[in-house]
């Protein structure tokens, strides 16, 4: 049966992700607490939604570490209580999950093949998710995604964010030592979108394609920018972050392929920054 993109109910609808999608039902936090057992069972009832696409989660990763009960709350029970709910009215179940399921020891990019074994609070939670989804969801598809920017001036308070606002600085500091798969949000939802018109289901790995260190990654952006400063490239030894991040961040898919990280990424600053 054909999906009715006008009957997906999304969360984290108005995230960095979510802003992407042109299509769905999206529900304030007020109206709709994934947490909330029975209001979700309420709203969904009522809604009788085609699929769920769940997006909303806490990916504040230090504060996951500090939190830990938190985290699982938000990030594995809310998912099971919303799988379940889907499966009630027979609707489809898309769950966006994480790299961070991975250890990072893995000396090339992680595929659907590879064994989760999370090495933090946030990773444990996403991948507890995964389980209910496979415990709970009817007709399921696990999407896996890495380094994720997006959301222009007003919303990236992320990497790429970050950097851009560094570029009157006269030296930027970037970790050269790392494995990423940056993937533009517009791209991961467009392709999420695709898959749930084919009925895709199981677990597909989304990043756009190439492998960055996050140093590679803001040259880029310096760069495009015609930043006059220093571009220094430092270790993740250099940073006592909590968790420590991971060394190897990437994600390949031996089933779907989008375009390269930095023609998106281009694309990225020159329609929602320059």
């Amino acid at each position: 049966m054909a999906l009715d993109f006008n009957k997906v109910l999304i969360t984290g609808g108005s995230g960095m992700i979510g802003r992407y999608a042109d299509f769905g039902l999206r529900p304030s936090k007020t109206e709709f607490n994934i947490t909330d057992r029975d209001q979700v069972l309420s709203v969904i009832t009522k809604m009788k939604p085609t699929a769920i696409l769940h997006l909303a989660a806490l990916t504040d990763m230090t504060y996951c570490e500090e939190h830990r009960e938190e985290a699982f709350r938000i990030n594995a029970e809310s998912t099971k209580i919303l799988a379940k709910a889907a499966t009630a009215v027979n609707a489809r179940f898309i769950y966006l999950s994480t790299n961070a399921v991975f250890d990072g020891t893995k000396s090339t990019p992680y595929d659907e093949s590879d064994l989760p074994s999370p090495a933090n609070e946030y990773g444990k939670s996403k991948i507890a998710g995964e389980a209910f989804v496979k415990e709970y969801g009817r007709e399921w598809l696990i999407v896996r995604t890495a380094r994720v920017f997006g959301g222009g001036k007003a919303a990236d308070k992320r990497f790429v964010g970050k950097i851009i606002a560094q570029l009157n600085e006269p030296e930027i500091h970037a970790i050269d030592d790392s494995l990423d798969t940056p993937t533009y949000a517009k791209d991961l939802m467009q392709r999420i979108k695709e898959l749930m018109r084919e009925g895709r289901t199981g677990l597909v790995h989304i990043t756009n394609s190439g492998i960055a260190s996050r140093f590679l990654q803001a040259k880029s952006i310096a760069d495009f920018f015609g930043y006059r400063g220093r571009l220094v490239p430092v270790s993740l030894n250099d940073f006592h972050l909590i968790p420590p991040p991971l060394r190897n961040e990437a994600l390949v898919s031996q089933t779907t392929r989008l375009r390269p990280w930095q023609e998106a990424l281009r694309e990225y600053l020159e329609t929602e920054w320059k």
